[in-house]
């Protein structure tokens, strides 16, 4: 890590692994910075180095000079078209996801698609949670949602059907949710927006008894969410470093 003074370039650490996310002290001789070691990352303490040799001496201003121009090109050769919106996959993964109000929800993939300005972007979640391939469609976990953010008043929509079992030591008690959300979010600056969204969902719950020939339970129930938010958290490497969050 160096430290640019008008004087020169002068370095400040000497580790193997490299110092990240810097954040100088209030009394300006000391500075923090996150340090991998021993399969960990660690915050460590660094005075400031001043009377040191610089490793580059200081540029006389006008050598700092650039002469700009514009080129000789014609206009005519560069061929302009319309913006238009084409997906591209930007993560793929696998993971398992637990819901507390719902119990174990399982294992599967994961896969996230956005244009190339990121304006819309396209999650798709797609598991199960059994491990009898007989049975995979019948208890599979499966979720698509849409997000538009080329407007400033930003939406999304979302549709799912989830399978999960609330007593996993007996495998009863299954329940099966599908149904869809739908959200918006209007910022009204740069730190604070208003966020409204409501989702609508058929619950049924299976039983051994229903095993038995008796009928699930079924009922439909939907939920209207209303919030303020206020959000100037600054992120580095290690999490947030100055900020706060209002919800």
């Amino acid at each position: 890590m160096y430290l640019h003074r008008p004087d020169g370039v002068i370095r400040q650490t000497n580790v193997a692994t490299g110092c990240s996310a810097p954040a100088f002290l209030p009394d300006g001789t000391h500075f923090l910075a996150s340090v991998y070691e021993r399969g960990e990352f660690h915050t460590y303490e660094f005075p400031i180095r001043e009377n040191v040799h610089a490793l580059r001496a200081p540029t006389a201003p006008d050598t700092l000079r650039v002469p700009w121009r514009r080129g000789d090109r014609d206009s005519l050769t560069f061929v302009t078209k319309p913006y238009r919106t084409k997906f591209g996959v930007d993560f793929v993964g696998a993971g398992i996801a637990i819901d507390p109000s719902a119990g174990d929800i399982g294992n599967g993939g994961q896969m996230v698609l956005t244009d190339l300005l990121g304006n819309q972007q396209i999650n798709i979640i797609f598991g199960t949670t059994t491990d009898d391939f007989t049975t995979v469609f019948h208890d599979f976990n499966a979720a698509v949602s849409y997000t538009n953010l080329s407007h400033h008043l930003n939406y999304s929509l979302a549709g799912f059907h989830l399978t999960s079992f609330t007593d996993r030591v007996f495998l009863s008690n299954q329940e099966k949710r599908t149904g869809g959300a739908f959200a918006v979010s209007y910022p009204l600056n740069k730190f604070d927006r208003i966020e409204a969204s409501t989702v609508v969902r058929q619950i049924e719950k299976i039983n051994p008894s229903t095993l038995a020939g008796l009928r699930a339970r079924e009922s439909i129930t939907a939920s209207l969410y209303l919030s303020a938010v206020r959000d100037n958290t600054l992120w580095t490497y290690g999490g947030p470093l100055l900020g706060w969050r209002f919800y």
